[in-house]
């Protein structure tokens, strides 16, 4: 089901707070928990660098019960707490505001990805403002998994191919819908740092969107000059790889641990698809079984696919047994740690591109679907 607000992303319209940035203040988050072992983590939306001096991320022991965290603070921060015990994870918290102030907060382990006990300014504003703008989207998205929650009880889990495709339009247009009714909060909410962390929260799960600029242009001055308003500008500059621009050269390397040059724009077939998967990512998988046939198809016409994993160095014997179990013929690279995908603001996968012969993008994150709608056309 997808989420389209976690509570984690509000937070009060916090002016005073932007306009004082020359003055560091501090927070103190004193919680408690129902076990008195392990270790409790305050752990960052997406990652360190939205916080001024990466000033978000610290662990802390239990004692009976307790934890306490500080540390500066410049304006309201969105966070999660997380519990290890026997360095595994025993509890995660949905998303939540931390204000520059002292603060109680109360966790219960049975209850993990909700929204922890605690109230400050900030989470007055999710409960009271933000949240209920989203009520009649949310209710749109439960009707719609109810749906397809039906149909697969009906057909025995496997829906019929037209029905998955009206579903999938559906959630589309309920997205869209979503993130438009955050445009209009941040409209009429300038100075509110909710919008600001919901975009950031947004812009980390689903890449970039033309709309997110859209989004981040109704901020206020003082919002837009915030560390993390101006962390958010440059992700959002630096991750324009849509339709129109051209996909930038990677060195990479091959299978036989060569790096090279994977996209010679010399020798381009009229369309390339650049897939970004990994070895253990179970919908990257799942989508190679269709993509041998659209390969094996098209591939006289002018079409070729090219993989590149994001696996690690310890997992190249992993990237290479899933390459010989489900035959992938294809051109396939490795970015080392996903380091060249990083950059370019790839952090959900699969991810893919569908380039013309010139390596200008034409389509990014194409289904499958829409990729064969294409690719008839050719002759």
């Amino acid at each position: 089901m997808v989420k389209y607000l976690l509570p984690a992303l509000i937070f009060s319209a916090f002016v005073a707070g932007a306009k004082a940035q020359s003055t560091c203040s501090t927070f103190t988050l004193t919680g408690t928990i129902n076990t008195d072992t392990g270790e409790m983590h305050l752990i960052s939306l997406d990652t360190d660098s939205y916080y001024p001096n990466n000033a978000c991320s610290q662990e802390t022991k239990i004692e009976k019960g307790s934890f306490t965290f500080r540390g500066p603070i410049l304006y309201p921060y969105a966070a999660r707490l997380g519990l290890k015990i026997n360095a595994q994870w025993k509890y995660m918290s949905d998303i939540f505001f931390i204000d520059p102030c002292a603060q109680a907060v109360t966790c219960n382990i049975d209850s993990t990805w909700e929204i922890p006990g605690i109230s400050n300014k900030s989470m007055l504003e999710l409960s009271n403002r933000y949240l209920p703008s989203y009520n009649e989207i949310n209710n749109k998205s439960r009707l719609l998994d109810q749906k397809r929650d039906s149909l697969a009880k009906v057909y025995k889990k496997t829906v019929p191919a037209g029905y998955s495709t009206e579903i999938s339009v559906e959630r589309k247009r309920i997205d869209t819908e979503a993130q438009m009714i955050l445009w209009q909060y941040a409209e009429t909410n300038p100075s509110s740092f909710v919008a600001l962390w919901e975009l950031i929260r947004r812009f980390h799960n689903n890449n970039y969107r033309p709309i997110y600029d859209s989004i981040y242009n109704q901020f206020s001055a003082s919002i837009k000059e915030t560390y993390t308003g101006r962390e958010l500008a440059r992700r959002l500059d630096s991750s324009k790889l849509t339709a129109d621009r051209p996909f930038p050269q990677l060195m990479l390397l091959n299978r036989y641990n060569t790096k090279e040059a994977f996209l010679n724009p010399n020798h381009l077939p009229k369309y390339t698809l650049i897939d970004f998967w990994f070895s253990h990512c179970g919908p990257c998988l799942a989508q190679f079984k269709r993509y041998k046939e659209i390969y094996t198809t098209y591939k006289p016409l002018g079409f070729q696919i090219i993989g590149i994993s994001t696996d690690s160095r310890e997992n190249i014997k992993s990237w290479k047994a899933v390459i010989k179990r489900f035959g992938l013929t294809w051109k396939q690279y490795l970015d080392e740690a996903g380091e060249q995908a990083s950059k370019l603001f790839i952090n959900s996968f699969p991810a893919n591109f569908l380039v013309n012969e010139k390596g200008i993008i034409i389509k990014r994150n194409i289904t499958q679907d829409e990729l064969v709608s294409i690719l008839s056309q050719l002759k």
